[in-house]
């Protein structure tokens, strides 16, 4: 089983850092305008001087929605004025696209023929009809206007940028890579396509690892991580350094760098007062006492922590309340559970005896259809119904061959085959699945004893 990938935590982290800052601004301009509020010049220096607050540190969100008020009111006051024309299209462009305001799209469109011929430096209208799309709209129609918009302006960043963030919504993260690289060729400084390319090889691993597709070549998509985030965070440390720590604190583990992963998770998770996340870290990276002391110190608990509670119990080989802890999960988690969870709470039914709940969780799975033949085998050889040695020939690659150690390791140890166990424990950790509940339980196993 893979770990929790940090989905929640960058969608949290960047709405967060997007959360209303105050916004001073000049006294004096204020006091100018209260004397002269009809004053289009004097509306528009206000409406300039947020538009800056926010280019200078774009979590002022705030900033941006004063400068698009005060820019229209501009506008209204003297409508010819080429000036407050072009700075109306800078404030309406970024909120347009910051809020994906179809209405505001629609505007910037509609503004697209004068301003062009004034000779002002415009999004190419592919552009903006792509953008007003629904990204669960037509896939093919909104790629054609990006690469369309590429077409029109090949200097035009946005058209690169939007396209490989939309590559990334739709999981083609190798059209994601290749259009961030195309886009960071032509502008090696540009602080949002490291981003993006970060995020597309982060999540890249994680499909190869969902399709339990494991080895040497996610070692270096990995590594292509911890590099796109850190150019990133170079580039622009104010909009990127928490939402890039947090795929570097993944990466950091998936490549087995506990010290890093440490590091990062008391950097980023801890000072976020993230608990839950911040006490799985400790736990799969050898701090178990200090991350069940956090998760028993919650006076709140979800299906999660739950969860948490459940793995560090097993691993300190406290089965019933591990059980009664998966029990607690089970109960609460609402999305279909991932078949690895049955096998840690089979495993800590058999390990405490409790013969007769085990067989009718046996039962129960064995009506229920798992998706793909690795999960369908590891369920039935619990079941008694496939040998060790068709689970072993059923495992095509690390990912799948660190679970069938693990199966295994349990299996002898529920027998009192303690070396056994041992000797299983030992190939699942030289598989170097590091990003596996499996590879952190058997070191923890390996490192503090074993019952039996």
């Amino acid at each position: 089983m893979k770990l929790k990938i940090f989905a929640g935590v960058l969608t949290a982290l960047i709405v967060a850092g997007c959360a209303p800052m105050e916004t001073p601004v000049s006294k004096e301009l204020k006091q100018q305008i209260e004397h002269d509020k009809n004053n289009a010049m004097l509306q528009a220096g206000l409406a300039e001087e947020y538009y800056r607050q926010f280019m200078e540190d774009r979590r002022r969100v705030s900033s941006l929605l004063e400068a698009k008020k005060t820019i229209l009111k501009a506008e209204a006051l003297e409508p010819d004025s080429l000036r407050i024309k072009k700075l109306a299209y800078l404030i309406i462009k970024d909120y347009a696209l910051g809020f994906r305001d179809r209405e505001m799209f629609d505007e910037l469109y509609r503004r697209f023929p004068e301003l062009k011929s004034a000779g002002v430096k415009v999004y190419p209208p592919s552009f903006i009809k792509a953008v007003t799309l629904d990204r669960n709209g037509d896939e093919k129609e909104i790629v054609r206007l990006y690469t369309q918009a590429i077409r029109e302006e090949p200097d035009f960043m946005g058209s690169y940028a939007l396209l490989a963030e939309f590559y990334n919504y739709k999981e083609h993260y190798d059209l994601a890579i290749d259009t961030a690289k195309r886009a960071i060729k032509k502008v090696p400084e540009y602080a949002d396509m490291h981003a993006t390319l970060a995020e597309a090889y982060y999540w890249k691993v994680a499909e190869l690892e969902d399709q339990k597709e494991c080895g040497a070549g996610n070692a270096a998509l990995n590594q292509k991580v911890l590099d796109s985030a850190a150019q990133a965070i170079r580039l622009d440390h104010k909009a990127f350094a928490e939402p890039m720590n947090v795929l570097m604190l993944q990466s950091y583990e998936r490549l087995g760098q506990r010290e890093l992963a440490l590091f990062l998770a008391d950097k980023v998770l801890k000072a976020d007062d993230n608990i839950g996340l911040y006490a799985q870290t400790l736990q799969i990276n050898g701090k178990l006492k200090a991350s069940m002391a956090l998760l028993q110190e919650q006076q709140e608990e979800d299906a999660f922590h739950s969860q948490l509670k459940g793995m560090g119990y097993f691993m300190q080989q406290d089965w019933k309340r591990a059980i009664e802890e998966y029990e607690r999960y089970f109960e609460s988690e609402d999305d279909e559970l991932d078949y690895t969870d049955y096998v840690y709470y089979l495993s800590a039914l058999r390990m405490d005896g409790q013969t007769a709940k085990l067989d009718k969780t046996l039962k129960t799975l064995r009506d229920r259809s798992f998706e793909g033949r690795w999960q369908e085998t590891v369920i039935k050889f619990m079941l008694g119904e496939r040998s060790k040695e068709e689970l072993i020939e059923a495992s095509e690659n690390r990912c799948s061959t660190t679970e069938a150690m693990f199966v295994l390791g349990m299996d002898a140890l529920a027998r009192k085959q303690r070396d056994e166990a041992i000797g299983y424990f030992h190939e699942l950790q030289a598989q170097k699945v590091y990003s596996y509940c499996e590879y952190a339980v058997a070191t923890y196993f390996l490192e503090n004893g074993l019952e039996g």
